[in-house]
């Protein structure tokens, strides 16, 4: 159905989609209300945001995010709407539980410190990335506008949080939010935040002569991490959830039958959803997934104690990227399941369920006992007393030196680059929870051209042993592609829905970066049917024709081996951004 959609020239499919998602909803709110909820607090936030850009542009008067003034519900936002009404009058008792659920999670917010950590090390990833583009001419790397547009943001919401989260409060007021209200206000008038918001500032001053290299500011960013870094630290590593949550502390089975979070995401029999017999008092407060995330335990009625991680993201589209990109990897385990040669290697994806409950908070399904390589690599610095992100700045060095001479890297140059780096740090950095589909900003088409396709480093190589890589490895991917790829049009219809949205999202990104008029009804112009179609058509080719080559044989080998030696050659890990750690 979701397909089919592309096809709807006369909005008769959405109306029957309408229906479908009131149906489902009488039978299972708590699996709809989630995500109609999120996307309606999404479309609303973008909705004001464009109203502001249109005012700002046309010279109007410019409205403060407390104070954002009346928007015109667009008809996806008048449909969510709809929907949310319908669920509360057939289920008002179970809605406001879950409402106060969420209203509770205010209190799991980063506090100030926690939070501008996080914006800092983003702005770093997306320095990085330029900084590997611009690689030609380290010395004279300038910032792009998006990059200086991001840490002027940064700057002037330093401590306070982003417009977005407080417009989402306005929706839904409540005790909580007008506490975290006070408590922001009480913040911004504490004198420590005071002086260092205006240390912040001046640093990042960029009328200074030379603050606009990029390098200059990738050294500033690093340093106010470390500062900030030493300041969470001290910081308590839990709380009782009394002390702020007083309906989640008295929450229990007889308020409401509420299932635990992502229950829904894959169907099962209606007696084995596991419902939420109470919260535990302790929360903790963990360093997970490049960010300071509250961990939350919930008992279920089946005696079980179940954590999550609560996130927040001010990313709203990546967000939502990496959660689809979850439910496909979710979707395909059926398919894993029922063939043979899968299952008898115990082969499927391990993907935690994340449900997000507003468009910057999400739940995260997590397991305490596991370590990231993140942390590992991060710990064995700390103990060799060397930073973590060294390698990154010795290969800049290296290529600045080489260009000094007044010559470019060549091939040579950036292998002996690699081998310094494997030779003196024996380990990585990877953070594997989450994917996202690489599509070509420009075109909207996958973008296939990277130097190596998978992690296969000569590290892990070693750790699998080569009768490991050449023998289970190679069979199980081999495994996989047979499943996959032989007649299965479930993998096809899968991924047309997925790529579907995917495809869109990157339409309505293009759009705002390009700032193109919007209709009369106060959104941006719907994408041309035929070429979203054609665009997911080519996309669901490339990604069916690979599959199709590495389940073939052709004289006993494989298209796999050649992947395998791919992903394991120097000559291609080190023409990789540095900043993917090609030497773990």
């Amino acid at each position: 159905v979701l397909w089919l959609l592309s096809f709807d020239d006369k909005n008769t499919l959405a109306d029957a989609v309408d229906k479908y998602c009131i149906g489902v909803g009488r039978v299972y709110p708590q699996a709809v209300y989630f995500p109609i909820r999120t996307l309606y607090l999404t479309l609303k936030i973008e909705q004001r945001e464009r109203y502001k850009s249109a005012a700002q542009f046309c010279g109007g008067p410019d409205h403060s995010a407390s104070d954002p003034g009346p928007i015109r519900a667009t008809a996806p936002m008048w449909r969510c709407s709809r929907i949310m009404h319908m669920q509360r009058e057939l289920h008002p008792t179970l809605l406001s539980s879950l409402e106060g659920i969420v209203d509770q999670m205010v209190w799991f917010r980063e506090n100030w410190h926690e939070e501008v950590l996080r914006q800092l090390q983003q702005g770093l990833f997306k320095c990085y990335s330029v900084a590997f583009e611009k690689s030609g001419a380290v010395s004279d790397a300038k910032i792009t506008p998006h990059t200086l547009n991001f840490v002027k943001k940064l700057v002037s919401t330093f401590g306070v949080g982003l417009e977005n989260v407080s417009n989402v409060s306005t929706m839904f007021s409540s005790a909580a939010s007008e506490s975290l209200a006070r408590r922001a206000q009480a913040t911004a008038q504490d004198p420590v935040f005071q002086k260092m918001k205006g240390q912040f500032t001046t640093d990042f001053d960029f009328s200074v002569p030379g603050s606009m290299k990029l390098h200059n500011l990738i050294s500033k960013l690093k340093k106010w991490i470390k500062i900030l870094e030493a300041k969470t630290k001290q910081l308590p590593k839990f709380f009782l959830i009394e002390e702020k949550c007083r309906f989640l502390s008295n929450f229990s089975a007889q308020t409401a039958e509420v299932e635990i979070p992502g229950e829904f995401l894959m169907p099962k029999p209606t007696h084995y959803y596991i419902k939420i017999a109470r919260f535990m008092p302790r929360v903790e407060i963990v360093q997970k997934h490049n960010t300071a995330a509250r961990r939350l335990y919930i008992r279920g009625h089946n005696g079980k104690i179940y954590p999550y991680l609560v996130m927040n993201d001010a990313c709203l589209t990546e967000s939502r990227r990496e959660e689809r990109v979850l439910q496909l990897l979710r979707l395909l385990n059926p398919c894993l399941e029922k063939r043979k040669e899968t299952t008898k290697r115990h082969l499927f994806f391990t993907v935690p369920r994340v449900v997000a409950v507003s468009p910057q908070m999400r739940l995260v399904e997590d397991n305490p006992s596991s370590l990231s390589l993140v942390e590992i690599y991060k710990q064995r610095c700390a103990k060799k007393g060397i930073e973590h992100d060294n390698p990154i700045s010795r290969y800049y060095d290296r290529l600045a030196t080489v260009q000094a001479r007044g010559t470019q890297a060549s091939h040579q140059v950036l292998r002996d680059i690699l081998k310094e780096v494997q030779g003196n740090m024996d380990t990585g950095k990877l953070n594997v929870s989450y994917f996202r589909f690489d599509i070509n900003d420009a075109t909207g088409d996958l973008d296939a051209n990277r130097p190596v396709p998978f992690r296969l480093t000569p590290n892990i190589s070693e750790f699998l042993t080569t009768i490991g890589v050449s023998g289970p490895l190679t069979a199980s991917m081999i495994a996989v592609a047979r499943c996959f790829a032989q007649p299965n049009f479930k993998v096809d219809g899968i991924l047309k829905a997925v790529l579907r949205d995917e495809i869109i999202a990157w339409h309505k990104k293009t759009q705002e970066d390009t700032s193109m008029p919007l209709s009369p009804a106060g959104q941006p112009e719907n994408m041309d049917s035929q070429q979203l179609v054609s665009l997911v058509q080519k996309a669901v080719t490339a990604i069916m024709t690979r599959l199709h080559n590495l389940a073939q044989f052709e004289g006993g080998e494989s298209k796999v081996n050649t992947l395998v030696a791919a992903a394991n050659s120097l000559d291609n890990l080190c023409r990789m951004d540095p900043a993917w750690h090609p030497w773990l």
